[in-house]
């Protein structure tokens, strides 16, 4: 298995374990409460936002996905495949760091917020930003 394909395989686990995470989560969310409350929306759209730490927090986040590439990208295919449930459990701590980081600082909603939360992460961890970006 090439590089190219070695980054894939990890990538796919990766987005494939966050979507079936997020796709629960919202599906037991828009049940249990489909009206959003105004503590939701007061988290969500705080102009303030911190976006240096929660920059920093994603790049602490990210930084095991990004080492557990680095490592699968020098394996062969059947070391990677003995490694499903180091990367099952990496990817799951990824995940709820993530929703750590959304819990404390809010969701990041609007373009304007976007393109700073992401130039804010992009200098806060430039080898991490670029490696989500491939």
């Amino acid at each position: 298995m090439n590089k190219i394909g070695k980054f894939t395989f990890v990538i796919f686990m990766a987005i494939f374990t966050w979507s079936c995470t997020n796709s629960e989560q919202k599906t037991e969310d828009q049940s249990i409460n489909s009206a959003p409350t105004q503590e939701t929306d007061l988290a969500s759209t705080v102009p303030d936002m911190d976006y240096e730490a929660m920059a920093d927090g994603l790049c602490k986040c990210m930084k095991p996905l990004v080492d557990l590439q680095n490592k699968v990208n020098s394996l062969e295919p059947d070391e990677i495949r003995a490694m499903v449930d180091e990367i099952d459990k990496i990817t799951q701590a990824g995940d709820k760091c993530v929703e750590e980081l959304e819990a404390k600082y809010g969701r990041v909603e609007g373009k304007e917020a976007e393109e700073k939360a992401d130039e804010t992460f992009k200098e806060a961890c430039p080898y991490i930003a670029g490696m989500i970006s491939k």
